[in-house]
């Protein structure tokens, strides 16, 4: 059993240069409603290439109403990139699943799974909108206090210069 499961992982191992190169390739593309706006996105989401109709600003009302089509292609790119990314991984994915769990090997010891929370779909409101949830994440600006040194100072091996 362990045997095959060295050969599996040796396969994957393989496998995974030709997967980050197709990957790295992927780009995927959408446009906005009314047309006004094309976007093109990474596999990150993060927008390569913008296109705009010529008359996107006046059919959109002005400036500061475009950025929604902006927005909109953008995210529809993104989902597509998020589609065929899943797409290319599928087989992986399907592979891994095959792999014995560490509590089949071991049993008593937990799966990595386990240990593994559910991925939250990132919201795709407006910062400002009432629609955003607050995330229960530490407070980004948590301060810690310092430490006073109250280890006496010896010639330690520690304290002393090899």
């Amino acid at each position: 059993m362990l045997h095959g499961l060295l050969q599996d992982l040796e396969k994957q191992k393989a496998d995974m240069s030709t997967l980050q190169q197709r990957l790295a390739a992927v780009t995927a593309s959408a446009t906005s409603s009314d047309d006004l706006v094309t976007a093109w996105v990474n596999t990150k989401g993060i927008l390569i290439q913008l296109k705009f109709h010529p008359d996107a600003v006046d059919r959109a009302g002005g400036l500061s109403n475009l950025g929604r089509y902006i927005t909109e292609a953008t995210q529809k790119a993104a989902q597509q990139a998020q589609t065929q990314m899943d797409e290319i991984m599928a087989p992986m994915k399907a592979r891994m699943d095959t792999l014995p769990q560490i509590s089949e090997m071991f049993p008593g010891l937990p799966d990595l799974d386990d240990f593994v929370p559910e991925p939250v779909a990132p919201s795709t409101e407006p910062p400002d909108s009432p629609k955003r949830v607050a995330s229960d994440v530490a407070d980004p600006e948590e301060h810690y206090e310092e430490l006073d040194e109250t280890r006496p100072r010896g010639k330690g091996p520690l304290d002393q210069a090899w």
